[in-house]
């Protein structure tokens, strides 16, 4: 209310020493989500209660519409009530943990993988095959840190790229393309 020069505490229902906080998303109707190592909580008075409402952890946090998806460490997870109740939405993908989800205004929204959920290229084609099914109307992408050279998490049999740094230094559009 005095554009953040003061704060109040508002955790009262958090897990004592273990409220860090990996993700929070508000909803249209007020309801704010945190999602934590402990679990994903939610607040219905802004913050000044909270309630555990899904035990697995929530590291990440996002909304499109009314529905809101929770990128757990058991898979993605939606919820089209506020975040009263939560449903695997999993079918056909082979991989646990999810750190990222995003949904973009525009309806689209995708996720990121890293190396460790990933076994070969057919895998990562399915993966993104399953994602366009699954969301329907809503397009999806998958996106991968694959900066090239040290930041590389993907080795054979995936295309291994040189570092970015050297494609620039090379000045060639050919390459560029």
């Amino acid at each position: 209310t005095d554009n953040g020069a003061t704060w109040t505490a508002a955790s009262s229902g958090l897990p004592v020493g273990q409220a860090n906080v990996n993700a929070l998303t508000t909803t249209a109707s007020g309801t704010v989500l945190a999602g934590t190592m402990n679990g994903i909580y939610r607040s219905t008075n802004f913050g000044g209660n909270w309630t555990r409402v899904f035990t697995l952890s929530g590291h990440a946090l996002t909304q499109h519409g009314s529905t809101i998806y929770a990128g757990t460490s058991n898979g993605v997870y939606r919820s089209t009530n506020d975040g009263a109740t939560w449903t695997a939405i999993n079918t056909g993908m082979n991989f646990n943990w999810v750190r990222a989800v995003a949904a973009i205004p525009n309806g689209s929204g995708g996720v990121t993988l890293f190396a460790r959920n990933i076994d070969s290229p057919e895998q990562v084609a399915d993966l993104a095959h399953d994602l366009r099914r699954l969301g329907g109307e809503w397009p999806s992408w998958v996106a991968i840190d694959q900066e090239g050279g040290r930041v590389a998490r993907l080795r054979a049999p995936f295309t291994e790229w040189p570092p970015m740094a050297a494609l620039g230094r090379a000045d060639s559009e050919a390459l560029a393309d």
